[in-house]
């Protein structure tokens, strides 16, 4: 099964969206507002969408049979510097 990663645009993602994803990644023990994303770097609630210590963006992983999906479950919180450059 072959995966594409695709760098979205944060305006596309509203609040309750952001939210949900931001929930996917991984508790940095102790703490709410931060946490780790898949590749272990540190991120921030506050930081989406800059490119700070602990800002962070938001990816699509699709498959191969998940190219017509736009759900939730395709997102991902990233750490800005871990964001493929070009939309993978």
């Amino acid at each position: 099964m072959s995966r594409t990663i695709t760098v979205t645009e944060q305006q596309h993602f509203d609040n309750r969206t952001i939210n949900a994803v931001w929930e996917k990644a991984q508790n940095e023990f102790g703490f709410y507002f931060f946490k780790r994303d898949h590749l272990g770097d540190i991120i921030a609630k506050h930081d989406y969408g800059k490119k700070s210590q602990y800002g962070w963006e938001i990816v699509r992983i699709v498959s191969d049979e998940q190219k017509s999906s736009e759900g939730v479950e395709q997102l991902l919180p990233v750490h800005w510097k871990n964001v493929p450059q070009g939309g993978g």
